[in-house]
């Protein structure tokens, strides 16, 4: 006569199964960790950029303004780096209604990592 088997408990070949889906599971995780970081950098970033463009619009407004400067080159008296990691410029011209168009523009310096630009433009008197 036989003894009953005693089925209580995994076998190997279930708790291998269970620690591959557990693996994956933090595998997902961890890339969506990642991903949340880089996307939280970039967007401290752009936060930055954007208040550095918003304070030299509030300088260029409430300072005398003559017509000058270049976006895609570093022009004198034209550019700055508030930050290592972008450059800004400032163009000013004078349009046919007697007032003066504004464009500042954040270029980040670092090839690196994605940044966005972030460009505004306004028209002074």
């Amino acid at each position: 006569m036989r003894g009953k088997t005693d089925t209580k408990g995994f076998t190997i070949i279930e708790c291998v199964i269970a620690m591959v889906l557990v693996v994956v599971g933090f595998m997902a995780i961890f890339s969506l960790l990642t991903v949340c970081i880089r996307t939280e950098v970039i967007s401290r970033e752009l936060s930055a950029a954007n208040s550095l463009a918003r304070l030299k619009m509030e300088e260029l407004k409430n300072s005398p303004r003559s017509s000058g400067g270049s976006l895609t080159s570093d022009a004198t008296n034209y550019f700055d780096n508030p930050t290592f990691r972008y450059t800004r410029r400032w163009q000013i011209s004078a349009d046919s209604m007697g007032s003066q168009t504004v464009v500042v523009l954040m270029t980040p310096n670092s090839s690196g990592v994605i940044l966005p630009e972030v460009r505004l433009t306004t028209r002074m008197n």
